[in-house]
Order: structure tokens, then sequence, then C-alpha cells
């Protein structure tokens, strides 16, 4: 007889990524769905536990609507674990990569009805699992993976307690172990994408950056709506210089998740390299309105300026995105500096300067001091 068990993962050991670093004070809000597993119909009244990895006493309740719907607020950007308890269901976790507060953020979730009579698998293992989950959190790893083992030789198709003693050896860095039990839970879920973006970022620690790409891959395209999936691909196509890959990816993560300034940087970045100057200069322009002091604002504006000298149509460009938004200080800056660089347009440059001095009076974006430069040299 094979038993089939939905484990409540408490605790997610994170692997070191070269993911988006976020402002870990935004507050998200999170809507999430549950589901019968065999039915796919909504499940009402689950009561839900959320809370964030690395501040797992500051727990988040609800509870789902008659659409097997829920919302949880207060998270952080970050590892949230989601925990669901329903009389008649099995009890179970997941955790969940928060990347952003864009409000799209939508997580399903699947229950499994309990089938079996009190007292068979599901009650006599309970215990023990809830002791090695606890064992995990305070960090006694050995403890807990000797139980998690115990429980995998006694009942060898609990095939969910495979991700957790994965997790363990991943954090022991026993990698080629961790593989052999994140290939287990996929032999019997092979569309779990927190899976395989787990054996993703074995590879990734691993420095197998090929094998990397190839399941981060599978994993943004088995959850399209995981932005973090979707921009980590992106971010190790770049690594490896598959261009266009990287920028199918990133322009899929600029579309789930607009606000996030670093998509926009590499967009650029790259799309510049390809000499695709019109899609360049949008996405080189947002990142810097979205972190005007951010690190690398002095390499997007000299990308800016090496499209400004290569780019033939650089000033209708400015003069159409002016057009669509005349309130953004940055278009103006640069419309202006083109037509008093240019000569012949001399009226026309100082209305434009004076206009990003007049929309940018606290100079956040730094071009007050050429800006007066150059209308110094047109008057």
């Amino acid at each position: 007889m094979k038993f089939v068990l939905r484990m409540a993962m408490t605790t997610i050991i994170l692997l070191s990524t070269a993911a988006i670093t976020v402002d870990a004070q935004q507050v998200v809000r999170v809507t999430g769905i549950v589901v019968d597993k065999k039915s796919g119909e909504p499940i009402p009244e689950v009561n839900v536990t959320a809370y964030m990895q690395n501040r797992p006493n500051s727990k988040f309740t609800a509870t789902t609507d008659k659409d097997g719907r829920f919302i949880v607020t207060r998270l952080s950007p970050g590892m949230a674990i989601f925990e669901f308890e329903k009389d008649g269901y099995e009890p179970f976790g997941m955790p969940r990569r928060i990347s952003s507060t864009n409000p799209r953020i939508v997580f399903n979730f699947t229950m499994v009805k309990i089938e079996r009579e009190e007292g068979t698998v599901n009650a006599e293992i309970r215990g023990r699992y809830d002791e090695a989950t606890e064992l995990f959190k305070a960090g006694r790893l050995d403890e807990a993976l000797v139980i998690f083992e115990e429980l995998l030789e006694q009942y060898p198709d609990l095939h969910m307690i495979n991700l957790n003693v994965g997790i363990i050896m991943a954090q022991r860095e026993d990698y080629d172990k961790a593989l052999e039990n994140f290939r287990a839970v996929l032999e019997k879920e092979p569309e779990n994408a927190d899976v395989v973006i787990y054996i993703a970022e074995v590879y990734l620690k691993k420095e197998d950056y090929e094998s990397a790409l190839e399941w981060y891959q599978k994993g943004a395209d088995l959850n399209p709506e995981f932005f973090w999936a979707v921009n980590q691909t992106a971010d190790v196509a770049r690594f490896l210089e598959k261009y266009d890959v990287a920028v199918e990816y990133y322009r899929r993560a600029v579309v789930l998740d607009a606000s996030q300034p670093l998509p926009h940087l590499f967009l650029g970045t790259i799309q510049d390299l390809q000499q695709e100057y019109s899609e360049a200069l949008d996405h080189l322009l947002k990142y810097i309105e979205l972190d005007p002091q951010g690190a690398a604002v002095s390499s997007a504006k000299g990308l800016i300026d090496d499209a400004i000298d290569n780019y033939n149509g650089v000033e209708d460009y400015f003069r159409r995105v002016v057009a669509e938004d005349d309130t953004k200080p940055m278009n103006r800056f640069y419309l202006g500096r083109i037509l008093a660089e240019k000569g012949g347009a001399d009226e026309e440059a100082v209305q434009e300067l004076n206009k990003y001095l007049e929309l940018d009076p606290d100079n956040n974006f730094g071009f007050y001091e050429k800006a007066n430069e150059l209308l110094g040299a047109l008057q």
C-alpha cells in the first residue's frame, strides 16, 4: 500500500543565490487560494498561518472564504512560510519567496483530503515529524535528520520527507544527497516548481551555472507568475552571457513587477550592448527613476550617454517620451541637453532645461549642475 502525505514544512533553509536585494521594511499583501488537490474545488474555512523565516515568532493568521481565498498582510520581502490546517485534510506547509509589493501576488496551494481512518500512518508519524521540525528550527539538524531518515526508511513513499532531508543536506553542503532527495520528490510531483527551484539553487551553489539555468528556466516556466524565479533565470543567463535568454526573462520580470529597479537596469544594459537603443533608454531611465540613489546609477547614466552618442534617433526618442509624459524630469533634461549640444534650437533647449530644474528642485536625479552649465552656455 502506498502512503502519500503532505508534510508541514515549518522551516526552510535558504540557499545562497544571486537574488535581487529589496528593502526588508516593505510591507507586502499576499492573496492566496487553497483548493482540493483531487477535485480542484476551493476549500473554505482553512486556517492559514504565515510568517517570515527570519521572524518565526511574528505570525499572521487568516481563514479562507467560500472561494478558498485568504489575504495575509504585513509580510516583508524574503522567504515566507505558509501553513494550512483544516479538519479532514492533511496539514501541510509550503515556502514562498516574497520579492515585491506588487498587488498581483497570488499564490495557489493544494490540500489533500484524508481518506484513511484515525490511527493509520498519518497519526502515527505526525508526532515524530513535528518533533523533527522543532529540532530543525532549533538548529539541531543532525537530530532532525535522524528522525526524518527513520521515517523515510519506515515509510519510503512519504516523498515530502525527502524535501526536508534535501534541505538539510543542502545546508550541510552535501549537494549530491540534496539533489538525490529533491529528485525523489519530483518523481512523484514532476510539476512542483518549488522543488525545481531548490534543485536550481543547489547547482548554483555547486557553481554549475549551465545546470542552474536549465532548472531555473523550468521553475519559471512551471510558475510563470513567480517573479523571483523569472528574474533569477534572467540573472543566471546574463552571467553566462546568454543574452537572448536573459532579455526574454527580464522582459517577463518587468511585466510581472515593473517596480523592481534592477531588472530594468540589466535589461537596459543588454539592450545597449545589442544596440537596441530605444528599449535600452526605456529601461535605463526607468531604473534611475525607481532608484535615483542606486549604486549603479552612474553606470546607467554612462550607458544613456552611449546611446545619445550612437543612436541617430535619440532626439526623436526624447521628443516622443516628453510628449507622452511631460512631467518626468530626466526626459526634459536629456531633450534639453541634446538640443543644446546640437545647436540651432537654443530657445527650445532653454525651455526644456528650465523645465527640468522646475521638476527636480531637490536635484534627486543629479543633473542640476549640468543643466545650469548648459543654460549658462546658451545665454
